[in-house]
């Protein structure tokens, strides 16, 4: 971290997770945004919200809980903690820039659609502000390279504000391979890539008071293994960055239809 008499490149910076406001790689996000900022505001959720997507809370009341100064857990999903720093907390002084993450597994391919942690920086970018989402792979769930993520994310991080221009049309997706920080073979910039979702496993069990309940996981195929893809960058050790917007349109089905 740089010494405290050091110039920063943004007055404020908003950070945010899918994974709650205790997750280990919140705290990794933050030194990172503390390198760059005078003021770090972090918004997360109370609970762990992977796999909402960019869910916002219409039907229920949100809640609010002060955990310390510019901390704060908010009991919706990550795309509701971004609309409450900008609407409410951090309105007047909006951040320069929002960091969502670090999340406890790659963001990927086809699965960024279901990612809280990409949702929140999608929510970013629709209300105008400069957003990254930060994500580190790991092969064990329970030994997750978090070093990996503290030696490489700042310099991608960095990379990708030399593009500034760029945030008015898109933000960006980072994510950090499963290998020892020593062997991370440097950065790519890649595209979304098709990893094979084969489908959605339910998994019907029983709990000790004989009610029924289920969990649900997905199936995967072999992947993409085109060069450019996120998922080739990460097999490859590398980190990936991947410029994503709103735009789905598929344009060569576009282009193949004559009606």
């Amino acid at each position: 971290m740089p010494e405290s008499g050091a110039a920063k490149r943004f007055h404020r910076i908003l950070v945010t997770n899918d994974d709650g406001v205790r997750a280990p790689g919140l705290s990794v996000a933050e030194e990172i945004a503390h390198q760059l900022a005078e003021e770090v505001w972090v918004v997360a959720p109370d609970c762990d919200n992977s796999g909402v997507s960019r869910k916002i809370t219409i039907q229920e009341p949100v809640r609010l809980e002060e955990l310390g100064q510019r901390r704060f857990a908010v009991s919706g999903t990550p795309a509701d903690c971004v609309i409450m720093a900008l609407g409410h907390l951090m309105a007047d002084g909006l951040p320069d820039l929002v960091l969502s993450g670090v999340n406890s597994g790659a963001n990927i391919a086809a699965e960024v659609s279901y990612s809280g942690t990409v949702g929140a920086a999608i929510t970013a970018h629709l209300m105008g502000r400069p957003a990254i989402a930060l994500s580190q792979a790991y092969r064990d769930r329970k030994a997750v390279p978090w070093d990996t993520a503290r030696a490489c994310l700042p310099a991608a991080v960095a990379q990708v504000l030399d593009a500034a221009d760029h945030f008015d049309s898109c933000f960006f997706n980072i994510n950090a391979p499963a290998v020892a920080a020593a062997d991370v073979g440097g950065m790519a910039i890649t595209r979304q890539g098709h990893r094979g979702v084969t489908g959605i496993n339910v998994e019907e069990r029983i709990d000790r008071r004989d009610n029924g309940y289920y969990w649900f996981s997905f199936r995967h195929g072999s992947g993409d293994i085109a060069a450019d893809s996120d998922v080739a960058a990460l097999r490859a050790g590398r980190v990936s960055i991947t410029p994503l917007g709103f735009d789905q349109t598929v344009d060569k089905v576009v282009g193949a239809l004559d009606w």
